[in-house]
């Protein structure tokens, strides 16, 4: 566990400014997004889950049955 948050700070020191994830939430610091992750609450959790599927559905990370089925999922959680 510790080398998976060694890594993911790492990767956070080497992201440019203004970095935007899942073209949906931007952060113009490294500090403001390791701000996000330390204060991550369950909310965030569900709007990351919500646009990381959004994210890979535009970019076409699924087959045509699996985009269905997210799709109509993203439509009932959006209810």
């Amino acid at each position: 566990m510790e080398d998976l948050t060694n890594e993911i700070k790492n990767q956070i020191n080497h992201l440019s400014p203004e970095t935007v994830l899942f073209d949906a939430f931007q952060f113009n610091t490294n500090e403001d997004l390791e701000y996000f992750i330390l204060n991550f609450t369950k909310e965030d959790a569900n709007n990351c889950i919500i646009q990381s599927l959004v994210a890979a559905y535009k970019r076409g990370a699924f087959t045509l049955v699996e985009s269905e089925i997210i799709s109509k999922s993203l439509r009932m959680l959006d209810k």
